[in-house]
This record gives structure tokens, sequence and C-alpha cells, in this order.
């Protein structure tokens, strides 16, 4: 499951990144680049929570992808680092 699950949220993340934003005269009603940062922010939302998960291995035996392996706790590590700052 883990893994068409990050398939479907990096093919998400590249067709939101590949989709070119359109102005949108809506009288200033709503705020076309507010919803598209809270799109982001749920891709992005979605991806790092299946990195946390990878990154427990009690989740996933990445012991054969040691190259994979890696780079999920690096990415833990970041995204962690990087909340931290934030606070």
């Amino acid at each position: 499951m883990w893994p068409r699950a990050l398939r479907e949220g990096v093919a998400e993340d590249e067709h939101f990144r590949n989709t070119p934003q359109y102005p949108v005269d809506d009288g200033g009603l709503d705020d076309a680049d507010w919803h598209r940062q809270q799109q982001e922010a749920d891709i992005v939302h979605r991806l790092l929570g299946l990195v946390g998960y990878a990154a427990n291995p009690r989740n996933i035996d990445l012991s054969d992808l040691t190259d994979l392996a890696a780079a999920i706790s690096d990415l833990q590590s970041e995204s962690q680092q990087a909340a931290k700052i934030r606070r």
C-alpha cells in the first residue's frame, strides 16, 4: 500500500508543479494564490507523512534498499530540523 500511495503522491506533486497557474478574476472574492498554497501544503503534508511512515523500520523493511532508506532518513531529519526552526 505504501509504495502505491507514494507513487500517487509524487505524481500529484509533479502534476501540480507542471500545471500553469492562471489568474482568476473573481472580483476579489477568492484568492487563487491562497488556494494554490493550500493545495501545495496538502500535497507536502501527505508526502512527509509517507516519508515519516517509511522512516520507521517497524512499518516498512527497507534493509535491501539501503540507498532509499538513507534518502528517507535524510528527508525525515531535514523535515524535523525545519519544523524545530519554525517553532
